[in-house]
């Protein structure tokens, strides 16, 4: 009998420094993402707990700071040192965060990867733009596209536009103050100058323009700020505002674009494909369409896919089970089901093979634009740079001032090309 007691006490004592063990050794892997919203951070717990299921020993603490201060929090993190595993690295902080190496390369890790078979070209091109190395596997792209209100163009016998001479008359014609209607969602706050920009790369087309860095001319005399069409750009800019936008509208950031359009104020927006979910939710059916983005003066439109994705912090101690992570939230089946949620585009070329959202309704603007190179091409923004996450601090209350009267179009414009005049080679 002591025998057996002795083989029972023996017994148990292993299993407690089993369970033990186990305890110690189960790993925390802290995520902070960026662009946060309820929906989707409740589709990323989804994913994570799908992933603990078949990883007991692997917790992911899930951070989501307020989308106002969130990029602010994660620089302060990383600049601190804190625990800090995954982090979510955008196209206008990647500059940054590679010249201060808080992201690690994960091009080994990528060759191992068997769903990296299936990563659309915008992959590449996107995640190793800067320091030709993957600093992040992104989660999906931004395309702009247009919003309309298909029951207002058709009340007033108009086609959705084809061109932004098109577009600027008919916001003019919907605006309507006594009813209470407009024709164009402007964006005069917090990234109003990037609307602006968009519209002078249009004007001006693909020949004139450096597209690995398209602030800068072809031929490297000047930014796209000295030319006489960014004069007149601004002008037809400015009759966009006066004439067929809301005038409090000066003030817009993003929240407001999507309450102004979904809410019947306004007739027109750009936009990227995460408002399809905004549009289908507070909007009824036959009311709204979307179309592909107007060609400028050039014939063309230029396009770069905004983008963000995941790295891996150089504060993290456990990069395999980060990566490993990252693969299994990346892979098509997650990364279809998040980009749902989000209405980002997919960053796997079977995407259609996991649904029909991609390839119908009101993405199918995007598969006319792409089947259009000609009249759609590709421009690279100026992300290589460090300096680009602070231009929008620059350009947008500059641009904002030009609007309201205080600036010249020169002044304006002056402002503009002196903040890159001098990475010109």
């Amino acid at each position: 009998m002591k025998k057996v007691l002795s083989l029972a006490l023996c017994l148990m004592m292993l299993a407690s420094l089993a369970v033990a063990a186990q305890a110690e050794e189960t790993i925390t892997l802290y995520m902070v993402e960026s662009l946060t919203s309820p929906s989707r951070s409740a589709v990323l717990q989804e994913i994570i707990a799908s992933y603990e299921a078949d990883h007991p020993n692997i917790h992911i603490e899930l951070v989501s700071p307020p989308l106002e201060t969130a990029d602010q929090k994660i620089y302060q993190m990383l600049a601190n040192g804190a625990d800090i595993d995954i982090l979510e690295v955008r196209d206008i902080n990647v500059g940054m965060m590679t010249a201060n190496e808080y992201v690690i390369p994960l091009d080994d890790y990528v060759a191992n990867w068997a769903d990296a078979a299936t990563l659309s070209d915008s992959v590449e091109a996107t995640a190793t733009l800067v320091g030709d190395a993957y600093y992040l596997i992104p989660y999906g792209f931004y395309r702009k596209m247009v919003y309309y209100r298909s029951d207002w163009f058709e009340e007033a016998g108009l086609s959705a536009p084809t061109t932004w001479e098109e577009l600027i008359e008919d916001c003019k014609l919907l605006t309507d103050p006594e009813k209470g209607r407009y024709g164009f969602t402007f964006r005069g706050g917090s990234g109003g100058s990037g609307y602006y920009n968009m519209l002078l790369l249009d004007n001006l087309g693909e020949a004139a323009l450096d597209n690995t860095q398209n602030l800068i001319l072809a031929d490297h005399s000047g930014t796209i700020y000295s030319t006489e069409t960014a004069v007149e750009t601004l002008k037809q800019y400015k009759d966009l505002y006066e004439n067929g936008s809301p005038k409090d509208s000066i003030t817009w950031g993003y929240p407001d674009q999507v309450q102004a359009f979904t809410s019947g104020v306004t007739a027109l927006l750009i936009q990227d494909p995460e408002v399809v979910a905004s549009c289908e939710a507070s909007m009824e059916p036959g009311t709204w369409a979307t179309c592909p983005m107007p060609q400028g003066a050039s014939g063309q439109d230029a396009f770069f896919p905004g983008y963000a994705g995941w790295g891996i912090s150089h504060c993290c101690e456990h990069p395999d089970e980060a990566w490993d992570f990252i693969a299994y939230l990346s892979n098509p089946e997650n990364n279809v089901k998040f980009a749902e949620v989000y209405s980002t585009i997919p960053i796997h070329v079977n995407a259609a093979d996991y649904s029909e959202f991609f390839s119908t309704g009101a993405f199918a603007a995007y598969t006319e634009m792409d089947n259009r190179p000609d009249d759609y091409f590709f421009s690279c923004g100026m992300f290589k740079y460090e300096r680009n996450s602070a231009f929008g601090t620059t350009a947008d209350p500059t641009v904002q001032a030009y609007l309201m009267g205080d600036y010249t179009e020169e002044e304006c414009l002056s402002i503009l090309d002196e903040f890159w005049a001098d990475v010109i080679e």
